[in-house]
């Protein structure tokens, strides 16, 4: 059991790191915008619904309804598998529990990373026609600004106890 244990915890904490990292950079670069408060409403609601609730209703639309992923187990039972297609099947009965499990961790890690980076950059400028809104190069500016982030988000990642960051 802890094998199977630690490989959903691991995929849903991974998978939770990537798109909570990626949807809080692109909040903080277009804050204050109808796009930034629905990603900030959507945060709130991933982050306040209980996970044992989601987990059902994901079960009943998409392993039900809509027959795209096994309802229960971690491999069919019906034929065996061996090689990629055993890893496949096994990676086709995760997705579902992973997604239930990740929905509160995007929502965190994306409030967290939207902050933070909201701390590091710069204000935007004033809005005048004959001046450029972005730096002349973007890419070494999203660099500069990434690693002042770091420093400060990484503490996100971070397991948490009941008695804050262990």
């Amino acid at each position: 059991r802890l094998a199977a244990t630690l490989l959903l915890m691991l995929t849903a904490i991974a998978a939770a790191a990537v798109v909570g990292t990626g949807l809080g950079v692109l909040a903080a670069l277009i804050a204050n915008s109808a796009v930034d408060a629905r990603m900030t409403a959507g945060s709130l609601c991933g982050y306040s619904i209980p996970v044992f609730w989601l987990g059902q209703m994901l079960i009943v639309v998409l392993a039900i309804w809509l027959d795209w992923f096994p309802a229960q187990g971690m491999q069919s039972l019906r034929e065996v598998r061996t090689g990629l297609g055993a890893w496949a099947d096994v990676a086709h009965h995760l997705v579902l529990p992973a997604l239930a499990l990740m929905t509160r961790y995007v929502a965190l890690y994306a409030r967290l990373t939207r902050a933070s980076l909201l701390d590091v950059l710069p204000p935007p400028l004033p809005e005048v026609k004959a001046m450029p809104r972005w730096s002349p190069n973007p890419r070494q500016e999203f660099i500069n600004q990434w690693r002042n982030w770091n420093l400060d988000g990484r503490s996100a990642f971070q397991p948490t106890g009941p008695d804050g960051p262990r």
